[in-house]
């Protein structure tokens, strides 16, 4: 008994020290990781690393022009053991297309930040449950710009921003071979294999706007959504995602109190009008909202720290009409570029339709 009992004692003294030594705490998670670059600006990692605090690392998947959205993760390799550390720190090189630019940055993560949403977690409206996070994404952008996401089923939050710096890399060691081709060829060939006629046009017509991606980073503000004549499906929209390459949904309020914690500006967003109560009656609005209005907007009237709200009208006096405004204590702006989308689950589709088209 006494031997069972010391063995007890020593087994909790080892497990308090392992989980409590120093600022971290050890836990590991099953996560892989993955990489992003924005729409219509190929990028390609050249090689990155996340490390973690116990000296481990896991490679970022490198080798592939990826364009796909920023936030949106493109590539996963299972490597290594299932259950691994958190990362404390990022190393990353890569080529932006559209610039002819190497970058190359050295980024300490917020571990602590990350260590407390994995272990969080959140609730998925998809699968029904409390679940947490499965990836952790790289993204990077023009103008050197390099974000972390943790993502998993119906979220996604970015947990750092920062500026990798440009730097020389042999053309010939990126390309792995001597190529017939000049390198204003090559890179014009890529170009022209990932971009639409449409999206090469504004690249020749704007260039290339490298403050964009810092710029979806630090414009946050406080703002919350608010109903006027409809009632939503879950009491939440259905899915909502923002220019910093964040995603999840949004709880609509049950009380009056404007939120302290600030928000990135929204791209797109899904909503279910729950009409009558009955499923059959649903009406699903989708909203795109126009970029250069919404950041006007949403500076104009969330000015110098400024809570608002964005208000979704639903207008039986004016045929039902559906419109967006954003209002604080004083000012109202209504969002008259937003593109609509209107339709019946499983019905037709009706493009920049107010509901009653859909009857």
């Amino acid at each position: 008994m006494v031997n069972q009992a010391m063995k007890l004692i020593v087994g909790l003294i080892v497990f308090l020290f392992i989980t409590g030594m120093g600022n971290y705490n050890m836990t590991k998670f099953d996560w892989l990781a993955s990489e992003s670059a924005p729409k219509n600006y190929p990028m390609k990692v050249i090689k990155g690393d996340f490390f973690f605090p116990d000296n481990g690392s896991l490679y970022i998947p490198n080798g592939k022009r990826v364009d796909g959205g920023w936030g949106v993760g493109v590539s996963t390799h299972i490597v290594g053991d299932d259950l691994k550390s958190l990362p404390d720190r990022l190393e990353i090189t890569y080529f932006s297309y559209t610039e002819d630019k190497f970058y190359s940055g050295e980024f300490s993560l917020p571990y602590e930040r990350i260590l407390k949403l994995f272990n969080e977690g959140y609730y998925s409206p998809t699968d029904e449950e409390d679940i947490t996070y499965h990836y952790i994404i790289a993204g990077i952008a023009p103008g050197g710009t390099v974000s972390v996401w943790l993502s998993g089923t119906d979220k996604s939050v970015e947990v750092f921003s920062g500026q990798a710096k440009e730097v020389d890399i042999d053309w010939d060691e990126f390309t792995g071979e001597k190529l017939n081709i000049t390198r204003k060829e090559y890179i014009e060939s890529a170009i022209n294999e990932e971009l639409s006629s449409e999206a090469k046009i504004k690249l020749l017509q704007n260039g290339v706007p490298v403050e964009r991606w810092s710029k979806y980073h630090k414009s946050r503000f406080h703002w919350r959504l608010t109903l006027v004549e409809m009632k939503l499906r879950d009491n939440r929209t259905k899915r909502v995602y923002y220019f910093n390459g964040e995603e999840g949904y949004l709880e609509i309020a049950s009380d009056e109190k404007l939120p302290k914690d600030s928000s990135s500006v929204p791209k797109s967003m899904s909503i279910v009008w729950n009409r009558t109560g009955y499923l059959k009656d649903d009406l699903i609005i989708n909203m795109d909202f126009d970029e250069a209005e919404i950041f006007s907007a949403f500076e104009a009237i969330g000015r110098d720290d400024m809570a608002f709200e964005m208000e979704f009208r639903m207008e039986p006096e004016k045929n039902y009409d559906f419109t967006v405004w954003l209002q604080n204590e004083k000012d109202s702006i209504e969002l008259k570029k937003t593109k609509i989308k209107t339709w019946k689950p499983g019905g037709m589709r009706y493009e920049n339709a107010g509901p009653k088209d859909t009857e």
